[in-house]
């Protein structure tokens, strides 16, 4: 199975940050100052170092918050 180009990996990452920014990990009376959320997707490492012993691959991925107007 090929890995996904950047875009894919990038679009995937966006959703998942919003789907977590839109549930009760952030709560309410946080949320209207945490507007702003960024996904972070780690570089692809090389082939041999991005698959494990069972031949999957993945991409480390994080979420980050700011508070409104970038403060």
């Amino acid at each position: 199975m090929d890995y996904p180009g950047i875009d894919a990996v990038k679009r995937i990452a966006e959703s998942r940050c919003a789907a977590g920014f839109h549930t009760n990990l952030i709560p309410e009376s946080k949320r209207k100052d945490l507007n702003n959320f960024r996904a972070l997707v780690r570089p692809r490492t090389s082939g041999a170092e991005s698959r494990s012993s069972t031949k999957t691959c993945s991409r480390a991925v994080s979420c980050v918050l700011t508070k409104s107007g970038n403060g």
